[in-house]
């Protein structure tokens, strides 16, 4: 193989690593998705750590591992804490996966603040494309996005048969992009 080929290879090689990749992105709620009533009867009203229940947070985190997914904060406790303090609360839970980011609070459907944040994606140093996305939450506040919400429930959290239903979901084709109806 002559110079000038290698050369070629090594440039293919680093544009393969290089380039945005496409991913799967999970949008998480955290009450009555990471924790439960069940969870605060056995537990207490906690804060901080406490607050995370370590079954529900190891749940998210084989679903990422298994899709190959990264998180992205849609829960209002990105309104309380910086991304960097939910980070830490989620290591500390084991809960490891990137978190690429958190939806602007709009004060509409967080189904269109999750549509805007999938607008916005691209601006977003580094990141490719969207190839999935599912939505975790126990609110049904997701107008179009809809078909992409695994709806949990306040009395058990992340259950292992969401967990099945929000594999399947993170292999649908992505949504359009509608706008926001006038008010």
């Amino acid at each position: 193989m002559g110079k000038s080929a290698v050369v070629g290879s090594v440039r293919a090689l680093a544009l393969r690593v290089l380039a945005p990749q496409a991913m799967k992105v999970v949008f998480l709620d955290i009450d009555g998705v990471l924790n439960s009533r069940a969870w605060f009867e056995r537990h207490g009203p906690a804060r901080g750590l406490g607050h995370l229940e370590p079954r529900a947070c190891a749940r998210v985190q084989r679903l990422c591992d298994e899709t190959d997914a990264a998180l992205v904060i849609s829960s209002t406790w990105r309104v309380i804490h910086k991304r960097a303090a939910i980070s830490e609360m989620f290591r500390a839970r084991d809960l490891t996966t990137t978190i690429l980011g958190m939806t602007a609070a709009l004060h509409t459907a967080r189904g269109y603040e999750i549509q805007a944040w999938l607008d916005a994606s691209p601006a977003i140093a580094g990141l490719g494309a969207i190839e999935g996305m599912v939505i975790l939450d126990d609110d049904a506040d997701m107008v179009h996005l809809a078909p992409w919400h695994v709806m949990t429930d306040v009395e058990h959290g992340f259950t292992d048969r969401e967990l099945v239903q929000a594999a399947e979901v993170l292999s649908r084709p992505m949504p359009a992009s509608p706008r926001e109806p006038a008010a």
